[in-house]
């Protein structure tokens, strides 16, 4: 629909090149490379995993090397329920590049093995990123703030 979009073959994003199985969840947005915890029940209790499939993950270090160009002022968007560090460890020579990353962290993890919101916030950091803007706030039915969205900004723009 739009000319100037570029749709790449379906895998997932991480840390290296390698195979991985997804857990796919009845509520699809919670799917994730990470297993989900009773933290999670708590937003929506009928999530469960329906299924896991087998998916080829690549990194952004290798998309942007050799598939890609970076933009200037590129925007890196990341929503990927609880895998977020895999995802920065896999685009550790492009993130210089990149002016502003989004991430949704939580503030009480809802995976296991999920990195915690204040090591997510102090990775950035050592990568020269200042926290720019926070917002989108997931609650749980009892109304406790589970998880944010914050956009940090390369410090070297």
């Amino acid at each position: 629909k739009y000319n100037n979009w570029i749709i790449h073959e379906r895998c997932g994003i991480g840390s290296r090149k390698e195979d991985l199985m997804i857990n796919v969840m009845s509520e699809t947005t919670c799917s994730s490379y990470l297993e989900p915890n009773i933290k999670l029940l708590s937003i929506d209790p009928s999530s469960k995993i329906i299924k896991k499939e087998n998916t080829k993950i690549e990194t952004l270090n290798y998309l942007f090397s050799n598939k890609y160009k970076l933009k200037k002022n590129t925007v890196l968007k990341i929503d990927t329920q609880g895998y977020d560090k895999f995802v920065l460890k896999g685009a550790s020579s492009i993130l210089k590049k990149i002016l502003f990353v989004q991430l949704e962290l939580s503030i009480d993890p809802l995976y296991v093995n999920e990195t915690n919101y204040e090591d997510m916030i102090k990775y950035m950091r050592k990568e020269g990123f200042i926290i720019w803007k926070i917002g989108g706030v997931i609650e749980n039915l009892k109304g406790k703030t589970m998880a944010f969205d914050i956009v940090f900004k390369n410090s070297h723009y």
